[in-house]
């Protein structure tokens, strides 16, 4: 894979990681007024319910989205067989991450 390409992979997942941990802080009650903040100016004119749910919601989502990924960093950084039987260019990987291809 083109170093370019490396690098714009490496910066998404970094910045995916980062936006689940925002999330899973959400999650717990003592992190997550800046969450909510955020979520309320989202949220529009009208006000923001704050439940147990939307604190359980936040968590999960929060644990997905870090596992999420980690996970594509993992897959986009190794080096599988075919990487070496296309020549290194990387379009084997490519096609093995996006769905439908």
């Amino acid at each position: 894979m083109a170093r370019f390409w490396r690098n714009w992979l490496t910066i998404w997942c970094a910045a995916v990681i980062l936006f689940g941990v925002t999330l899973l802080l959400g999650g717990i009650p003592a992190t997550a007024a800046p969450v909510f903040a955020l979520l309320d100016l989202l949220n529009g004119a009208a006000p923001l319910d704050i439940t147990p749910a939307l604190y359980f919601a936040n968590g999960v989502l929060g644990g997905v989205t870090i596992g999420w990924g980690v996970g594509r960093w993992a897959r986009c950084a190794s080096r599988p067989i075919w990487a070496i039987r296309d020549g290194g260019s990387g379009a084997g990987r490519w096609r093995a991450c996006s769905p439908g291809s």
